[in-house]
């Protein structure tokens, strides 16, 4: 598979995975929590985040798992300045990761960690008013959830990206949810 399949696969994947979720069970935000990761990148004369990412430190963003062998998608804007590039998995175990390819007009990045991760169950086609949660690194405190609903579909032209096809709902996303 070519570098730009593997982006639009990836940008394809996270419309999907970032958000759309089955309605919220126990078992199901488990497998979730081990499929999103925080992203720890080191910018140029910025030390690395953490903890609520300190003033003067690089801000910190979610990854979510979208292949095997440790394929992980994240926020190009996350990323694009770093030095280095860690991510920190739900169970507190920090990795070292490798930018292995990105498309700035999506917005997304594609990174590689060295251990194989489990992959977020998606919800293909979700409907308007279907639960949505988003899993994410707000604020560079650590993964957190917040559930709403469905309110938009296939959302473009909102100004935040070349390329745009966006799934809108009210569950709060904050700084470090991208």
């Amino acid at each position: 598979m070519t570098r730009k399949a593997i982006l639009l696969f990836t940008a394809y994947a996270l419309g999907l995975c970032l958000g759309v979720t089955p309605a919220a069970s126990q078992p199901f935000l488990d497998g979730a929590l081990a499929s999103v990761v925080s992203v720890l990148p080191v910018w140029p004369g910025k030390a690395q985040g953490g903890g609520g990412t300190p003033p003067g430190a690089a801000p910190e963003g979610s990854g979510v798992v979208v292949g095997e062998n440790g394929l992980v998608a994240t926020a190009f804007h996350v990323i694009e300045p770093a030095e280095r590039i860690d991510v920190r998995l739900a169970d507190g175990r920090i990795l070292p990761a490798d930018l292995i390819g990105h498309d700035e007009a999506s917005d997304i990045a594609l990174l590689k960690v060295p251990e194989n991760l489990p992959l977020l169950e998606t919800a293909l086609h979700p409907s308007l008013a279907s639960r949505a949660c988003v899993i994410s690194n707000a604020y560079g405190l650590g993964l957190s959830v917040t559930c709403g609903v469905v309110s938009a579909r296939h959302v473009s032209n909102a100004g935040f990206n070349a390329v745009e096809d966006f799934i809108q709902t009210d569950a709060a996303a904050n700084p470090g949810s991208s």
